[in-house]
């Protein structure tokens, strides 16, 4: 007797999103307490997904400290016109 295979399965294993969206931003915020300005980077991401009939909501998001707004080395010179 031969037993069945299973049929490949229609849909894949790990749904299509429905909405997937990326965001980035800077801010550049006014310490207190030292007077510097500190900037910190924001990277976000939502993800919208159907699984068994429900809406399954994934938000993911990551900050990260800039280095300071002032230079560790000197700026190039300004060019001088001729």
């Amino acid at each position: 007797m031969q037993t069945p295979r299973p049929t490949p399965s229609i849909r894949p294993l790990s749904p299509a999103p429905i909405h997937d969206s990326q965001r980035t931003a800077i801010s550049a915020n006014l310490n207190p307490e030292t007077g510097a300005i500190e900037r910190v980077l924001t990277t976000s991401r939502l993800l919208l997904t159907w699984q068994a009939g429900e809406l399954c909501i994934r938000f993911e998001a990551t900050t990260a400290k800039l280095r300071s707004a002032s230079r560790d080395r000197p700026m190039r010179p300004a060019r001088r016109m001729l």
